[in-house]
């Protein structure tokens, strides 16, 4: 007696993956379709980095802002260098908030350059930004703010923040289905091996739905009970898990931490199954 079991083909599938993935990321974050959100201390909190030891730790700077109700997070880095998801790698606390303002703070040195990554989950996408800032009462130095792409090799987008400057805007409006993605990128560059800050007087953003997305599956390994064909495709969905989050003194500075190497990307799995069949064939 000879059997044959159904043999699952991934290409078929293709179009099951999208919609799932549509449907999986709408149930999870339902409801967040074309809206426009504004980034402040009002509707985020900026989180302390425990990070490397010459890292500042100021009272009142992070690592990230991470907004109190959407799946949107904001990482700031003294280096380019980007995880495998596209998210900065190695977290320096230049953010922070000063009387009731967001303030982003570039490194005492000209070569200690804030980079910025600004993200939202797979399955959506920006559509605008609109940034405002005025050069800040505490610094010491100007600042050219740029938007750059994903390598950060090119610029985007670029403004100066010059002493006494006020109400400087940096913006850009999506043309088509490709220019924007789920994750901004920006830099703040200056010249004088001192501090230079920029206060943030109005960060809004847009986004929407996006209808697809394109992601590389490889099949995981699936163990089911029941007697069914089933294949598992892990994928990283892109939302920030910050993880544990303690407090912590560095530098005599007593704060609620997160270690950024310990930064995680939500992932999930498509789970692609069909009863398993047999054809017995009996062979005379």
């Amino acid at each position: 007696m000879k059997s044959k079991t159904t043999n699952l083909n991934v290409a078929n599938y293709r179009s099951v993956i999208r919609a799932a993935a549509i449907l999986i990321l709408t149930m999870i974050y339902g409801g967040l379709c074309a809206q426009t959100v504004s980034i402040s201390p009002k509707t985020g909190n900026v989180i302390s980095a425990l990070s490397y030891g010459s890292e500042q730790h100021e009272a009142g700077y992070g690592g990230a802002w991470v907004h109190n109700q959407l799946p949107m997070t904001l990482l700031n880095s003294d280096e380019s260098t980007l995880t495998d998801n596209g998210l900065m790698a190695k977290h320096a606390n230049n953010v922070g908030v000063v009387d009731g303002y967001m303030v982003f703070v570039s490194g005492a040195k000209s070569t200690t350059i804030n980079h910025m990554s600004l993200s939202l989950p797979k399955g959506y996408r920006f559509t605008s930004y609109k940034i405002v800032m005025d050069y800040a009462s505490n610094s010491a130095t100007q600042s050219t703010f740029k938007e750059m792409n994903s390598s950060f090799s090119s610029t985007l987008a670029s403004v100066s923040v010059k002493q006494n400057d006020k109400g400087v805007v940096i913006q850009r409006t999506s043309l088509n289905a490709s220019d924007m993605g789920n994750i901004l990128y920006f830099k703040q560059e200056h010249l004088e091996n001192e501090l230079a800050r920029v206060k943030i007087t109005s960060f809004v953003v847009t986004f929407e739905c996006t209808e697809k997305f394109n992601e590389n599956l490889k099949p995981g390994v699936t163990t089911l009970t029941s007697g069914v064909s089933c294949l598992a495709l892990p994928f990283q969905t892109q939302r920030v898990d910050l993880g544990p989050i303690k407090q912590e003194t560095k530098n005599d500075y007593a704060s609620y931490k997160y270690t950024y190497t310990k930064v995680k990307d939500l992932k999930a799995d498509f789970l692609l199954y069909e009863s398993t069949y047999k054809k017995c064939l009996r062979e005379e």
